[in-house]
């Protein structure tokens, strides 16, 4: 995952992947179709804005930020530490726990294993 999160195109995939029409969305989310078309196309976004999308499409794309900035900070584990995901075999050990894991696309559990994978290099 880099560090340009692409906003609009993942909020685009989550319409699809729900089967949700520009139309409906805009709807939901009182805006006009042309509207919707905008965000689809945006890098950025207004928190308020991301809150009611999130809603309208029980999906947390806060998600996608923080994931940034895990594997940025949270994810480096120093192998020569004392730390208890390091296993006898010198193996790092992680066990992720993610909620509403059924409803994450392929590519973004893909970028999450990466993102761990590039956080223990």
């Amino acid at each position: 995952m880099s560090d340009t999160l692409k906003i609009g195109e993942l909020i685009k995939a989550r319409t699809e992947e729900i089967g949700l029409k520009p139309s409906e969305f805009a709807r939901m989310i009182h805006k006009t179709r042309q509207n919707v078309h905008n965000i689809f196309k945006r890098d950025t976004i207004d928190t308020q804005l991301l809150l009611e999308i999130s809603r309208c499409l029980n999906y947390d794309f806060f998600t996608e930020y923080s994931l940034i900035l895990r594997s940025e900070s949270e994810l480096e584990v120093s192998l020569e530490s004392e730390s208890p995901y390091l296993g006898k075999d010198k193996q790092v050990h992680i066990h992720v726990h993610l909620e509403k894991v059924d409803q994450l696309t392929e590519d973004t559990k893909s970028a999450i294993i990466e993102s761990i994978k590039k956080g223990l290099k």
